[in-house]
């Protein structure tokens, strides 16, 4: 019996077809064998971002014309896992996110909500923005 609690990143999208393909990879990647669940919540892309994201499995809503907070909400209406990972469309999970992440789980108070943020690193080459 898996124990592990399973993850739900919601990704909120428009127009993202440049990045989102190497943001699940990263996901898939570091998740690895833990259960999860990617939602890309799109708010009417034009370009391949919906394409791309269902070739790798991820769960796709569309919702055209709704701000960002609503797209992350209406990745949690149809997400199933006990744990919400909110991630940008062009961002990538580190190779330790999950053990970093699994060693603060321990510290955590059971029956609480708890909301936390990650380190953001500058990817070689990237600018100074």
């Amino acid at each position: 019996m898996n124990t592990e609690p399973q993850f739900s990143f919601v990704i909120p999208a428009l127009n993202e077809e440049k990045y989102i393909e190497s943001t699940i990879r990263s996901i898939q990647r570091t998740m690895s064998d833990t259960p999860h669940e990617i939602i890309l919540s799109d708010n009417g892309s034009t370009d391949q971002t919906v394409e791309l994201a269902q070739q790798l499995g991820a769960k796709v809503i569309v919702n055209k014309g709704v701000n960002i907070a609503q797209l992350r909400n209406l990745g949690v209406a149809e997400s199933s896992g006990e744990i919400l990972v909110f991630i940008d469309a062009d961002v990538q999970l580190s190779e330790n996110w999950l053990s970093a992440l699994k060693i603060e789980i321990e510290r955590w108070p059971e029956h609480k909500q708890i909301v936390t943020g990650s380190t953001c690193l500058v990817p070689q080459g990237g600018s100074f923005v």
